[in-house]
C-alpha cells in the first residue's frame, strides 16, 4: 500500500477538510486558478501598502544621523557596505550586506501620509471588509491597504483596510521601536535578550543589530552586538543548512548551533523548552534499532559529527513535543473539548515519544556512543491558561509548528538516499500532517465557542504573514543528498511553500468562517 504523502495539495486539503472549509478549498488551485494568478494570490499582490519595515532581509550598517545632510555609511565588522536604509532620507538605519539592519540612532521617520492617491481593490471579487479608499479615511499615521484575504473559487474575497503606522519609537509598544519606510515607520519588535533600540543602549564599538533570534523565535529581532559573540549571522557558522546564528537565554552571546527540525515546540513565555543531551541509553530501543538494521553510516567523521548532532536536535525537540502535547490535553480539558480532540492528543503525545526514540535511536549510531535527554525544565509550563492564550499556543505551535514540520519531514524524504533514514522522514511526516489537522480542528473548536476570539486569530496570522512572506518561493535545483537533511535553499523553499501553499489559505478560510459566524 502506498503510504499517503503529505505534499502541499495533499496537506492543504487535510486541513481545510478539518475546518470544514469545502467552499474554500482549492486554497489558491483550481481549474479557474491556478498558484502565480494574481486573482488568488494571498496578499502579495497588495496595492497601496507601505512596503516599508520589519522586513527578513532588511539589513543595516554603520554610521551615524543627525538630520539634515545625509551623513556617509562606515562599513565596521558585523554590517558591511551600509547604505541608507530609506533612500535619501537621514534615518538612522542602514542595510547591511549580511541581511539585516543597523539602527545608529533613534531619529524622527518620515510621514508622508496622506498619500493623495485611490488605493485600488486587487481584482473584481468580494469585498469582506472596506474601511477605507484612501489615507485620508484612516486614523492618524495610519495607511489604506487593499489585500487578497480568501482563495478561491467563486473570485477572491479581499479587505481594504487602515494599517497604523509610527514616526518615534514612543509610538510603538515597551518592546518595540519605529523602523523608518519610505512613506511612514513600522513598530517592530526589540530582543528580550540584550534588546536595543539604538547604539546608544549597547557598549563601546558595539552596534544595535537587527539579528537577533531567541528560543523558538525565528523572525530578527534588534539586540546590541555582545562581546562574547561567536557569529553575526548563519554565514559565520559554515554550512547553514546544518548551524545557525543565535541569542539564547543561558549564553552570553551568539553561538553557532544546529538547526533544527521544524516541530511542535514546546513554548512556555515564547520560549522553545528543551531538555540537554546527556549519554544514556535509556531511550534506546530494541524496536529502535530493528528498524536501523540497515542503515548506512558514513566512513567520513565530519559528516557522522554532523549527523550525529543534526537528529540529536531533532530527538530533543521530539522530546519537548511529548510535553507540549500533555499540555495540550489539559488545556483541552480545561475548555471542555469533546472526546475525539482529546484523544487525538493523546494519541499525538505517543506519536512523539515513537519519533524521539527513532531520533536518538539514529543520534547514537552515527555518534557512536549512546545519546539521550536530560531533564525537561517545566517551570511556569502552565502559567498561561486562559482560553486566549491556549488559542495563541495552539496557533503557533500546531497550525504553524506542526504544519511545518509535516512539510520539512516530506521534503527532507524526497531527497533521502539512505531508505532507513528515508522510511523514519516519511514516518515524522505523516504522524504530523495527523497533529497539524489536529491543531487547525482545535483553533475552530475555540474560536466556534468563543467568537470575540477571532480578534486574536486575526493576530496571530498577520504577524505570520509579516515574517514569513519574505521566504523565497522559486524553483531551486533539487539538492539531493544521502542522509535527509535539507540544504539552506530546499531548506528555505519548503518553508516558503509551507506558509504559501497551506498555513495561508487555511488561515484565510479559519478567518472567513470566524466572520461569518
Amino acid at each position: 500500500m502506498t503510504r499517503w504523502r503529505p505534499n502541499t495539495t495533499n496537506l492543504r486539503l487535510l486541513l481545510l477538510g478539518a475546518l470544514g472549509g469545502s467552499v474554500w478549498a482549492c486554497g489558491g488551485q483550481t481549474e479557474d486558478c491556478t498558484n502565480g494568478d494574481p486573482a488568488c494570490a494571498d496578499g502579495s499582490n497588495a496595492s497601496g501598502g507601505n512596503p516599508a519595515g520589519g522586513s527578513n532581509t532588511d539589513g543595516a550598517t554603520g554610521g551615524t544621523s543627525s538630520g539634515g545632510t545625509l551623513s556617509t555609511p562606515v562599513s565596521a565588522p558585523g554590517c558591511t557596505d551600509p547604505v541608507h536604509r530609506t533612500e535619501g532620507v537621514e534615518t538612522g538605519t542602514f542595510s547591511c550586506a549580511e541581511g539585516y539592519v543597523h539602527r545608529a540612532v533613534a531619529t524622527t521617520c518620515p510621514n508622508n501620509l496622506p498619500r493623495p492617491e485611490t488605493v485600488d481593490l486587487p481584482s473584481d471579487g468580494a469585498v469582506v471588509v472596506d474601511e477605507c479608499t484612501t489615507d485620508a479615511e484612516c486614523p492618524e499615521r495610519a495607511d489604506c491597504v487593499a489585500k487578497i484575504t480568501i482563495g478561491c473559487p467563486g473570485g477572491p474575497a479581499q479587505v481594504r483596510i487602515c494599517v497604523p503606522g509610527c514616526v518615534e519609537d514612543s509610538d510603538c509598544a515597551e518592546n518595540e521601536l519605529c523602523l523608518c519606510g519610505t512613506d511612514i515607520g513600522t513598530c517592530v519588535t526589540t530582543s528580550p535578550i540584550a534588546g536595543c533600540k539604538s547604539d546608544a543602549d549597547c557598549g563601546s564599538g558595539l552596534m544595535c543589530l537587527q539579528n537577533s533570534e531567541t528560543g523558538d523565535v525565528t523572525y530578527p529581532q534588534f539586540a546590541c552586538q555582545l562581546p562574547a559573540d561567536e557569529c553575526d549571522s548563519a554565514s559565520d557558522c559554515g554550512d547553514p543548512s546544518q548551524f545557525q546564528c543565535k541569542l539564547w537565554p543561558d549564553e552570553s552571546g551568539r553561538v553557532c548551533g544546529p538547526v533544527p527540525t521544524c516541530g511542535r515546540p514546546f513554548l512556555i513565555e515564547d520560549e522553545a523548552r528543551k531538555a540537554e543531551p546527556i549519554t544514556s541509553p535509556d531511550w534506546l530501543t530494541a524496536s529502535a534499532e530493528i528498524r536501523l538494521t540497515d542503515l548506512q553510516v558514513p566512513t567520513d567523521p565530519t559528516l557522522r559529527e554532523k549527523l550525529a548532532a543534526h537528529w540529536t536536535e531533532i530527538g530533543l525537540m521530539e522530546h519537548a513535543s511529548v510535553a507540549a502535547f500533555a499540555r495540550f490535553t489539559l488545556q483541552l480539558l480545561s475548555l471542555g473539548a469533546p472526546f475525539d480532540l482529546v484523544d487525538a492528543s493523546q494519541r499525538a503525545a505517543l506519536d512523539e515519544v515513537r519519533h524521539a526514540e527513532l531520533a536518538f535511536a539514529l543520534a547514537s549510531r552515527y555518534a557512536g556512543h549512546s545519546i539521550g535527554p536530560g531533564p525537561l525544565p517545566l517551570t511556569g509550563a502552565l502559567d498561561a491558561s486562559s482560553v486566549e492564550a491556549i488559542l495563541r499556543t495552539t496557533v503557533r505551535e500546531g497550525c504553524v509548528g506542526e504544519t511545518r514540520a509535516a512539510l520539512e519531514a516530506s521534503c527532507a524524504a524526497d531527497t533521502c538516499e539512505d531508505p532507513t533514514v528515508r522510511s523514519v522522514l516519511r514516518t515524522i511526516a505523516a504522524d504530523e500532517a495527523r497533529h497539524a489537522e489536529l491543531a487547525w480542528r482545535v483553533v475552530r473548536f475555540i474560536v466556534t465557542a468563543h467568537p470575540e476570539m477571532a480578534t486574536v486569530l486575526v493576530e496571530e496570522f498577520g504577524f505570520l504573514e509579516h515574517q514569513e512572506k519574505q521566504l523565497a518561493t522559486g524553483e531551486p535545483a533539487i539538492e539531493r543528498n544521502r542522509f535527509g537533511m535539507l540544504g539552506p535553499e530546499s531548506l528555505e523553499r519548503c518553508h516558503g511553500e509551507a506558509y504559501r501553499d497551506v498555513i495561508a489559505p487555511c488561515a484565510r478560510t479559519l478567518l472567513a468562517l470566524a466572520a461569518a459566524a
